[in-house]
C-alpha cells in the first residue's frame, strides 16, 4: 500500500477516511488512498473505450479491465461502497463479503460495458470483431470457467463450440477472417497454486462461450 495511505490510516484523518468515504475520494489526492488509482483506471477505461471507433481502420484494440477482480470498491450503480470491509487491502475478503463484493462489481461492469459494445457495433464503419473474455473465475472450484463472449460479423461463428478454450479463440477468427489455416489445439487447461507454481495440474473445466453475429 502507498506510504501516504498508511500514514493517513494512523493519524487523526482516519476518522474522516472511515466515516466520510465519498468526501475522501472526491477531495483528497487519489495517490494517497486505497483503491483510488484502481477506481480512476476503471472509470477512465469506460470513458475512453467508446472513442476507439474514431481510430482510422484497420486496428487491433486490446483493453484489460481488472474488474470484477478485487478490490471490491464499486456498488452496482458505480458509486463507491462505504463499507471498507469489502476492500481491506491486498487480501481479498472471504465469505459473504467476497461473494457480494464480486456480484456488485459484475453488475456495475454489465451496466457500463454492454452499452459501450452496442455503441461500437452501431458506430463502426466496418463491422467489428469483438471478444469479451474473462481471465479466470472467482474461486478455486470454478477458476477456469470464464466468460468468453464473441461478436462476429457474417461468417465464422459456426466454427465456435461451447467448450472452446481461449487457446483457440484467435485461431478460429484468423482462419475465418484473415485467410490462415491454423490447426486447433486441444482445449485443455492447467492450474497451479502459489506453493508449487511450476507443478501444473490438468483441469477438466472449460470456458463457457457465447457467439453472436
Amino acid at each position: 500500500e502507498p506510504f501516504e495511505y498508511i500514514f493517513l490510516q494512523n493519524s487523526a484523518v482516519r476518522i474522516i477516511m472511515d466515516t466520510q468515504n465519498d468526501f475522501v475520494y472526491r477531495y483528497i489526492s487519489p495517490l494517497s488512498l486505497q483503491g483510488a488509482e484502481y477506481r480512476a483506471r476503471i472509470e477512465n477505461t469506460f470513458k475512453e473505450l467508446p472513442k476507439t471507433v474514431e481510430i482510422p481502420s484497420p486496428k487491433f484494440v486490446f483493453v484489460h479491465l481488472d474488474i470484477p477482480h478485487h478490490p471490491f470498491i464499486f456498488l452496482p450503480d458505480g458509486s463507491i461502497n462505504p463499507d471498507r470491509e469489502f476492500y481491506p487491502g491486498l487480501i481479498m475478503p472471504s465469505g459473504e463479503l467476497r461473494k457480494q463484493g464480486y456480484i456488485n462489481q459484475v453488475q456495475f461492469v454489465n451496466q457500463m460495458i454492454l452499452p459501450i459494445i452496442q455503441g461500437i457495433i452501431e458506430n463502426s464503419k466496418k463491422p467489428p470483431i469483438i471478444i469479451l473474455q474473462g481471465d479466470h473465475g472467482l474461486d478455486v472450484d470454478n477458476r477456469v470457467k470464464i466468460l468468453n463472449a464473441i461478436y462476429l460479423p457474417g461468417k465464422g461463428r459456426d466454427d465456435f463450440y461451447p467448450s472452446i478454450s481461449p487457446v483457440n479463440t484467435f485461431r478460429v477468427i484468423f482462419n475465418n477472417y484473415f485467410g490462415t489455416n491454423l490447426p486447433l489445439l486441444k482445449d485443455q487447461t492447467y492450474n497451479s497454486v502459489d506453493a508449487t507454481k511450476m507443478v501444473l495440474e490438468l483441469k477438466d473445466e472449460t470456458s463457457v462461450s457465447c457467439v453472436d453475429k
